[in-house]
C-alpha cells in the first residue's frame, strides 16, 4: 500500500512545525534564563563600586590616621552591601521561578543559582565585618574584632574570585548549548 503524496506532505510538515516548536521551546527558555541572569550584571558592578568606594575612603582615612573617618567608611559601605544582598535575594528568587523545561537549562539554572546564593553570602560576610569595623572601639577587644573581620574580609574576597571563574564556566557552558557555540 503507497501513501499518497498529500498525507506524506502533511506529516513532512507536522513534522518540521513540531521541529521548530522544539527549537523554539530552547530558544524560548535561553532567552528567559539570559534575561533573568544579565540582570545580576548592573548588581555586581554596584557592588564593585561600593567595593571601590570603601577602598578609597579607607586608604585616605589611612593616610590622615583617622581611625573614625575609617570607621565611618566601613558602616557606610556595610549598609551598602546590605542594599545591595537584598536586590540580589530578589532576583535569585526570580531566577529559581523560571519555569524550564529543558534539562540542560534546569541544570544551568541550578548553577546559577547556586553561585549566586554562594556570592551574596560572601557579600554578607563582607558587610558584617565592615560593620564590626564600624562599630569596634578603641579598646583590645574592639582592635581584635576589627582585625578579625579585616581577615574575614580578605578571606571572603578570595571566595569571590573563585566564584567569579566558576560563573565564567557557567556563561561558557550557557553560550555553547544556547548558541550552539561548541
Amino acid at each position: 500500500m503507497r501513501l499518497s503524496s498529500y498525507p506524506a506532505r502533511m506529516l513532512i510538515a507536522l513534522a518540521a512545525v513540531l521541529l521548530l516548536s522544539a527549537c523554539n521551546s530552547k530558544s524560548s527558555q535561553c532567552s528567559k534564563l539570559s534575561s533573568a541572569i544579565n540582570k545580576i550584571q548592573p548588581i555586581a558592578q554596584q557592588f564593585q563600586r561600593e567595593s571601590k568606594n570603601f577602598e578609597t575612603a579607607a586608604k585616605a582615612a589611612g593616610a590622615k590616621n583617622d581611625l573614625k573617618a575609617f570607621k565611618a567608611a566601613a558602616a557606610s559601605s556595610a549598609q551598602g552591601f546590605n542594599t545591595l544582598t537584598e536586590k540580589m535575594d530578589e532576583l535569585i528568587r526570580e531566577i529559581q521561578a523560571l519555569n524550564l523545561k529543558d534539562e540542560m537549562l534546569i541544570g544551568l539554572q541550578g548553577r546559577y543559582v547556586e553561585n549566586a546564593k554562594a556570592t551574596n553570602s560572601t557579600f554578607r560576610e563582607i558587610s558584617s565585618a565592615l560593620t564590626t569595623i564600624g562599630e569596634s572601639n578603641n579598646s583590645a577587644e574592639g582592635v581584635e574584632s576589627s582585625q578579625q573581620a579585616v581577615v574575614t574580609v580578605t578571606q571572603a574576597t578570595k571566595k569571590l574570585s573563585t566564584l567569579v571563574q566558576e560563573e565564567g564556566k557557567m556563561v561558557t557552558d550557557f553560550k555553547s548549548y544556547c548558541e550552539g557555540k561548541k
